[in-house]
This record gives structure tokens, C-alpha cells and sequence, in this order.
């Protein structure tokens, strides 16, 4: 169970939440000429035109994604000192932000946060450091509280998820410069 987070402008961020399946697009970027859910056509659209028009998304000036790989509940761990609970917006790996309607990425629907979200958040995750996280992390409280995935008596461990922190704070810094959202969502993917 790997998370994903990927940059999405305000104006994008409407077309989604009207148009859920577009969310494929983000998912599976590689994929978005060939897949059927992006055929979604809105009566607006077709008034008077006599044609039928697909809905996309508008042109992104740039696009950063990032993964956060198995390591997700850990960071949030760590940032939080909670497993499944904390507060925003320390806590928005696991909360926050509008569900991007009821399609099933992998483990359930996308979560989509506006620019103004994701500065908050920035604000938040920039302020704190690798020590901040190193004092926080006890593999043997995150075995028994079942933190996902079940490797952190692994020498690894630590290191990896501090990896994952810092390519954390280097995308929410990017989505900030260029006042961008975001889109997290969990995939059966690495």
C-alpha cells in the first residue's frame, strides 16, 4: 500500500471534483489517451452543439509528483505521535482535503487539497526537521502499534522514512512556489 501525491492547480482541482474518474488521469498519467473514464460529458456541453465534448483538465504550467511509498503511516507517525488520529494539518496524510467523489484508486477515493491547503500543510511539515522526526521514532512502539508496513526494527528503517520525509518537504516547498494543490491517494503500487 504505497501513497502518492501529485501537484493539481485550483482551476483542475473544480474539473475533478465534478468529473470524479478523471482522477485516472493522475493515477495513470501514461495512460490518460487510452482510458474510457475520462468520457464523461456534461448536457452543458452538448447544448445546441450537436457534438459531444470530453471533458480534461486545463494545461498544467508544471506538475510535480512524488511517492511516499509504504513509508505514508510512518511519516505520519512520526510528524504526529499518533497512529491513526492528529491533528491537521500535521495529520493530512491520513486526513484533510475533499474526497475526489467515490472512485476506488487502489485503497479507496482520492483526496484533493487546494493551494491554499497545501500551504498550510507546507507551513507545518517545512517548520519541522530529520531530528524532530529521529526523536519521535521507537521501532518497537511502531511494531505494537501496528504502524504500517511492519519493518521498522529493520536498520533501514529510519533512514528510508527520512528520505521520504525530505522528498516530502522538497514537493510540498515546489506545490507552494508555484501555488499549486495536491492530490494524495493510496495505489497497490511502488
Amino acid at each position: 500500500m504505497c501513497l502518492d501525491i501529485s501537484t493539481i492547480g485550483d482551476a483542475n482541482t473544480g474539473i475533478l471534483l465534478q468529473y470524479p474518474r478523471l482522477v485516472w488521469d493522475i493515477v495513470f498519467p501514461q495512460y490518460s489517451n487510452l482510458l474510457t473514464t475520462r468520457n464523461e460529458y456534461s448536457p452543458e456541453e452538448n447544448m445546441g452543439s450537436g457534438l459531444l465534448h470530453r471533458n480534461s483538465f486545463e494545461p498544467e504550467p508544471v506538475t510535480f509528483k512524488e511517492s511516499l511509498g509504504e513509508y505514508w503511516h510512518g511519516l505520519h507517525y512520526l510528524m504526529c505521535q499518533e497512529v491513526w488520529c492528529g491533528s491537521l494539518p500535521d495529520a493530512f496524510l491520513i486526513d484533510g482535503g475533499e474526497f475526489v467523489g467515490d472512485v476506488d484508486v487502489g485503497y479507496g477515493p482520492a483526496r484533493v487539497f487546494t493551494a491554499k491547503e497545501v500551504e498550510g500543510i507546507a507551513r507545518s511539515v517545512l517548520r519541522k526537521t530529520r531530528r524532530d522526526l529521529t526523536t519521535s521514532f521507537d521501532a518497537s512502539k511502531m511494531l505494537d502499534f501496528d504502524i504500517y508496513p511492519q519493518i521498522w526494527d529493520n536498520e533501514n528503517a529510519l533512514a528510508t522514512c527520512l528520505e521520504r520525509f525530505s522528498s516530502l518537504q522538497a514537493f510540498l516547498k515546489n506545490a507552494v512556489d508555484n501555488q499549486l494543490g495536491m492530490v494524495l491517494y493510496l495505489s497497490r503500487r511502488d
